[in-house]
Order: C-alpha cells, then sequence, then structure tokens
C-alpha cells in the first residue's frame, strides 16, 4: 500500500515539474529592459551575471493595447563592455512584425566570453527610430536552462 503512495506522489510531482519548466523561471531572467520604438536612442544598463553558462538575448516587439504589432527593420548595435574592455560588440539586422514579433539576437556564454560576477554594461542601439509609433521594444538576457536528465 505505501508503495502505491509513493509511486502515486513520484508521478505528480515529475507532472507538476515538467509544467514549470515549460515556462521561463525568474532567475533565468536576467535583464528585462524596454525602449519606445519612437525614440530609440542609445540606452545603457549594467549587467551582472552571477552564474556560468549560455546566455541569449531575445527583442520583442509589443503594444500595451491589443492589436498587432507593425512591422519593424531595424540594425541593431550591441556592446557589453566595462571600461574601455570591449567583450562582446554586434551589429545585428532585426526584422519583426505580426507573424514574428520575437527575435533571438545573440548567444553568448558567461565566464568565457563575458565575465562572472562584475557588473558590466550593455549598450543597446536601435537605428531608424520610428517618429509616433506606439510600439515598444523589450529586451531580455536570459540564461539558458539546463536540462538535467533524471537517471
Amino acid at each position: 500500500m505505501l508503495s502505491y503512495l509513493l509511486t502515486g506522489l513520484l508521478v505528480l510531482t515529475a507532472a507538476g515539474a515538467s509544467a514549470a519548466d515549460s515556462a521561463i523561471r525568474p532567475d533565468y531572467l536576467v535583464l528585462n529592459e524596454t525602449l519606445s520604438v519612437a525614440d530609440m536612442a542609445t540606452q545603457t544598463w549594467p549587467l551582472y551575471l552571477g552564474r556560468q553558462g549560455e546566455y541569449f538575448i531575445e527583442a520583442i516587439l509589443e503594444r500595451s493595447d491589443d492589436a498587432p504589432v507593425s512591422a519593424l527593420q531595424a540594425m541593431v548595435t550591441l556592446i557589453i563592455s566595462r571600461g574601455d574592455k570591449v567583450y562582446v560588440e554586434q551589429r545585428i539586422p532585426l526584422t519583426l512584425g505580426p507573424d514574428r514579433p520575437i527575435a533571438t539576437l545573440l548567444w553568448f556564454t558567461g565566464d568565457r566570453e563575458v565575465p562572472l560576477r562584475s557588473e558590466v554594461d550593455v549598450t543597446l542601439q536601435v537605428e531608424p527610430a520610428r517618429p509616433g509609433a506606439v510600439e515598444t521594444l523589450r529586451v531580455q538576457f536570459k540564461r539558458k536552462p539546463n536540462r538535467v536528465r533524471p537517471y
């Protein structure tokens, strides 16, 4: 009888863990910032990577209302640096729209390409701006979750 109870608890725990893995856990989200598409000036944010691993940067085109987003074609300049030392510098073409509102800009490895446990600056410049646009561009840095097999 006890074995049936333990087996049932194990099945329920495994089902709950797989449902939780489908969404990005909050500790995987390292940076979450927005900038207006109407006046996309150069933005700089502090970034602190506390754990080793692979990181990726996503750009998400959003609107505050439920209307579909309009198309956006831009050139993104992304710089990760500390003082005069530049760790990552990339120019990335970005095309977003109603059928593709999310794009992955860049992958990098913490501790190999960008130092851990020390604050660096992330500078993002998007050109050209679109005056009168109501969309915002959300920039998210996320750590790739490690998949551990249970056996």
